[in-house]
């Protein structure tokens, strides 16, 4: 309402506080609600998002290029990382958690597989190996062994 008359919401808007284009507090069916304005894609750095028929656009995380929403646990999980982070469980990160490692191909936190190894690296030559092994175990020529070989200590 405006000086006493009906304005009608803008044309993308279902809902609105004033009948501008960035005054709409819910959209028509199809597009999605993002700074109070209506749009058919969500932005770059940003995901849609559906709940109860309302589409909105969610932003991605710190160092998040490219991400989607999680209903089942209500939040975005990142799908591709800025440069220079690497991608574990749906976050970026400088290093990669125990038993993974920064793998330059994929930009993923890559599970380290190798058996006995808590820590591993990836050569200029992409030969995986250990640089740490979980109690119990001995490192030797970048494997871990239950233990030590012959002729060593």
């Amino acid at each position: 309402m405006s000086n006493g008359y009906c304005q009608p919401c803008n044309s993308k808007c279902l809902t609105c506080s004033g009948s501008n284009e960035n005054q709409c507090l819910s959209c028509k069916a199809g597009l999605f609600l993002i700074n109070q304005a209506c749009i058919s894609t969500c932005p770059s750095g940003t995901t849609a998002v559906i709940t109860n028929n309302q589409y909105s656009c969610a932003p991605c995380s710190t160092n998040c290029n490219s991400c989607f929403y999680q209903s089942s646990i209500q939040s975005t999980q990142c799908s591709q990382c800025a440069t220079g982070y690497y991608l574990s469980n749906g976050v970026c990160t400088l290093s990669c958690p125990t038993g993974t490692y920064p793998s330059p191909i994929t930009y993923n936190c890559d599970n380290c597989n190798l058996a006995g190894c808590i820590k591993c690296s990836l050569s200029s030559t992409f030969s995986l190996s250990c640089v740490q092994c979980q109690a119990g175990y001995y490192l030797y020529n970048s494997t871990c062994l239950s233990s030590c070989p012959n002729n060593t200590i």
